[in-house]
């Protein structure tokens, strides 16, 4: 069974979930085209189990968009 990755991007403030191979690929790329990209792995395993992770940590995300979104007070 192959094995999976979850990110977060910081700019997306999102998750992307993708098979390893994949994700490798696209390093390798950007790599030879001396690019970057935000995204952050998180954790290598099963698909279910990134899906998990990442149901697990979404309330995180909707509290930085609240965070992001509140007036500053002076």
């Amino acid at each position: 069974m192959s094995k999976f990755v979850l990110e977060w991007s910081r700019k997306s403030n999102g998750f992307h979930i993708q098979p390893v191979e994949t994700m490798l690929a696209g390093n390798q790329k950007l790599f030879l085209l001396e690019r970057s990209h935000d995204y952050i792995v998180l954790m290598i395993g099963e698909k279910e189990a990134c899906h998990q992770m990442a149901d697990n940590w979404r309330p995180r995300l909707i509290e930085r968009v609240k965070h992001q979104c509140q007036p500053e007070t002076i």
